[in-house]
């Protein structure tokens, strides 16, 4: 019989210190802050720009001749863009990928996956996650993942959600969030760089979570964010919805439809 270890209460450890570093936040770096969806024209260009300048910032794109990302899904598929707005100022932004005929981003690069997950039920997919430099730190991206994955689970009614990360960020995702790896042997489509698959069952979440203890008051943790029943600082009633048909003219050559 193997002796047990001491690695295993270091990993534990590591994981809620990390989970205490990044996956609480304090409701008065939030003052000011509101999620919305976006429905006007300058909502959209403020998110895809926030988009573009982040992956340009991180070595993912060139910079673009109207500075805005976006992919095909955002202009044709079933797709909700949510915004973070402090002062009136989009600061952050997540897209909600829903499932329908056009299908999901990701299977363009792990059809298979796609297709798997597809069959223990309804899919949604996160992506297009960014917020500007100064707001990082403050916890405004744990408040748009979560703010996402309350919006795929709560409003859409999915019960999985697929994400697809560079490496970097694989720890996060599973410490914070509860996310699984699927596949890592396929670059996202359009940025040919190391790209991880990760999975997450809504249900699971449920279970998962009592790693947060319960928060303080003026705090709130993951768990607390996605088991509130009315989401933090967020209106997800906004509109009137527009498919943004008309950003097609901006659209990248790699993310154009095939």
């Amino acid at each position: 019989m193997s002796m047990p270890t001491s690695a295993e209460p270091r990993r534990l450890e590591a994981e809620d210190g990390l989970r205490r570093a990044r996956g609480w936040v304090k409701d008065t770096a939030l003052e000011g802050v509101q999620v919305e969806v976006a429905g006007r024209d300058e909502d959209f260009r403020g998110a895809f720009r926030v988009v573009h300048d982040s992956y340009v910032e991180l070595g993912y794109i060139e910079r673009q001749p109207e500075e805005m990302w976006l992919q095909s899904h955002h202009c044709f598929g079933r797709t909700t863009v949510l915004v973070a707005r402090r002062a009136g100022r989009v600061v952050g932004t997540a897209s909600v990928f829903h499932d329908g005929a056009t299908g999901l981003p990701v299977e363009r690069s792990y059809p298979q996956a796609a297709r798997r997950c597809r069959r223990d039920g309804s899919v949604f997919e996160i992506g297009s996650l960014a917020v500007v430099p100064e707001e990082r730190g403050t916890g405004l991206a744990v408040l748009v993942q979560a703010a996402a994955l309350f919006y795929g689970g709560r409003v859409l009614g999915a019960s999985q959600c697929l994400i697809t990360i560079p490496p970097s960020r694989v720890r996060y995702y599973e410490t914070l969030f509860g996310f699984s790896q699927l596949r890592q042997d396929q670059p996202y489509h359009g940025f040919q760089r190391p790209a991880v698959l990760m999975y997450l069952a809504l249900e699971r979440f449920e279970v998962w979570s009592a790693v947060y203890a319960d928060p303080p008051a003026g705090w709130h943790t993951v768990r607390s964010l996605m088991q509130s029943s009315s989401f933090p600082r967020t209106d997800f009633v906004g509109g009137p919805r527009m498919k943004p048909t008309h950003f097609e003219a901006f659209l990248p050559a790699s993310s154009r439809p095939l």
